[in-house]
């Protein structure tokens, strides 16, 4: 048996992704790109298939296959439910260079034949991963359910960074092979095990653990108009608000697993603060000398644990762009108060401002400290 080669084509998208489905789906052994290594896809419903996957691989229950899914709420489905952190890490980096290692969900396996679990969670705990590659992600879309995913190798052999080397490697031994030349990351993914809100890094990967460790850490988000006045009096004030709670110095707080940031709906990237604002947080001992200015993104919102607007007007700009982020958009000021825009205003009502911040943010603070530590 010698593999069909496929080149990947993004003009011939649909049609790839239509014959592929159907090849996995009847049993076949396909190689697909990832953004990290190249790998072989197995459908749960054939146990021929996983048989000579398991055969080809030489696995042992030491050795479990992955599974891949096309977004998160798959991978909800094959999970016992998760902590925070875990939540963080799916939101933040999926689709993307990361394996999930996770307590499996009670009977999420029983549709498929025995054979999948003894492959894929033989002692309770199985691999998930969301990769993004579009084909494959559209294939895993098509099907409905999950799939097999091991790397596109011999055992032993160099996981695979370009089609080129699976093709040497296992033309002989799988029915499909797609080649896409050399993979984004030229790396494996970065395989993380959880013990309830505590991970554990299994295998190093495209991801450092410094990288693990920051993404999952908790981000809190302040929006105003521009990002030259209250977000960015709100984020220092927010920095040095925490760090005192913690007893650290506010340049130690990433280490504490807390990141503040600042946007504006309508900022111009790179603006700096306002005077009267560096003046007022100089007053304070603290500096806003460096502030860049930015706008609201996708990435921000998706980012942020918590996002935390000036006035009621920004809540609800932002409910309504992002309206998959409703449940973590609030006003800043507990009471529900808008703290008004100094933007022009003299330095008395800068002060004036900072203080309503000041006072704000120390009530959030006492409530965020309060609800992690519950999560933890």
């Amino acid at each position: 048996m010698t593999a069909e080669i496929i080149q990947f084509d993004p003009s011939q998208l649909e049609h790839q992704v239509q014959r592929l489905t159907r090849a996995i789906q009847s049993g076949a052994l396909v190689a697909l790109p990832t953004e990290t290594v190249y790998g072989i896809a197995a459908a749960p419903t054939s146990t021929f298939a996983i048989e000579r996957l398991s055969r080809l691989k030489e696995r042992t229950p030491e050795s479990p296959f992955s599974l891949v899914v096309p977004d998160i709420e798959s991978a909800r489905k094959l999970a016992a439910p998760w902590k925070s952190k875990v939540e963080k890490l799916f939101r933040r980096v999926c689709p993307g260079p990361i394996t999930f290692v996770l307590p499996l969900r009670e009977g999420a396996l029983d549709a498929f034949p025995p054979i999948v679990t003894q492959a894929c969670a033989p002692k309770g705990c199985v691999g998930i991963r969301i990769p993004d590659h579009p084909l494959t992600l559209k294939i895993l879309r098509r099907i409905g359910s999950p799939l097999l995913l091991t790397s596109a190798n011999h055992h032993g052999v160099q996981d695979p960074l370009d089609g080129k080397q699976v093709i040497d490697d296992l033309k002989n031994d799988l029915d499909i092979i797609v080649d896409d030349g050399i993979t984004r990351w030229k790396q494996s993914s970065t395989v993380v095990k959880f013990d309830g809100n505590t991970p554990a890094i299994l295998r190093a990967g495209a991801l450092s653990p410094a990288q693990i460790r920051r993404i999952s850490s908790t981000i809190v988000l302040f929006v105003c108009s521009g990002n030259t006045c209250r977000s960015p009096i709100a984020e220092t004030l927010f920095r040095k608000e925490m760090a005192d709670q913690l007893k650290c110095s506010p340049d130690r707080l990433e280490d504490k697993g807390w990141f503040a940031l600042s946007c504006g709906l309508s900022a111009i990237s790179g603006m700096p603060a306002s005077d009267y604002a560096q003046a007022v947080m100089k007053r304070k001992g603290l500096d806003l000398s460096g502030h860049a200015a930015q706008t609201v993104s996708e990435t921000l919102i998706r980012y942020a644990d918590y996002i935390f607007t000036l006035c009621e007007s920004h809540r609800k700009a932002l409910v309504i762009a992002f309206p998959q982020a409703e449940s973590r958009i609030r006003l800043l000021n507990p009471e529900n108060v808008d703290i008004l825009d100094p933007y022009g205003g003299t330095m008395e009502f800068y002060q004036t401002c900072a203080r309503q911040i000041e006072n704000a943010v120390h009530q959030r603070v006492i409530t965020l400290l309060s609800k992690e530590k519950g999560k933890r």
